[in-house]
């Protein structure tokens, strides 16, 4: 699993069906990556793409069961990889570090 995959999934999990152009902005992935990241998760039996009944040309994207599942296993085992890698840090710390990186991160995303 790509981190481009993991991406997709965890967008999709979060926001449930979505079109693809909504999914590439919340992603901050390039349109054309996300196409060829669903095509590969779709494959895979991991994401379904249904015509959208208000613009035909447009797909809206959601997770398969097999999606939700994966996704959900994923999230699991990076979690707790996150905890082993982060355990030298105090509670605080770890918050903290989260909060200044979340804001550098909005630093360099909100314009898109």
């Amino acid at each position: 699993m790509t981190q481009a995959e993991f991406t997709v999934l965890a967008v999709l999990h979060d926001l449930g069906a979505v079109r693809q152009g909504d999914l590439a902005r919340h992603a901050v992935v390039d349109r054309r990556n996300v196409v060829t990241t669903v095509a590969k998760l779709t494959s895979r039996g991991l994401v379904d793409g249904t015509a959208d009944s208000a613009d035909r040309r447009s797909k809206v994207l959601s997770l398969t069961d097999a999606g939700t599942r994966e996704t959900e296993d994923l999230g699991t085992r990076i979690g707790a990889g996150r905890h082993r890698f982060f355990a030298a840090l105090a509670g605080d710390e770890y918050e903290t570090l989260n909060r200044l990186l979340a804001k550098v991160y909005d630093a360099h995303t909100s314009h898109r």
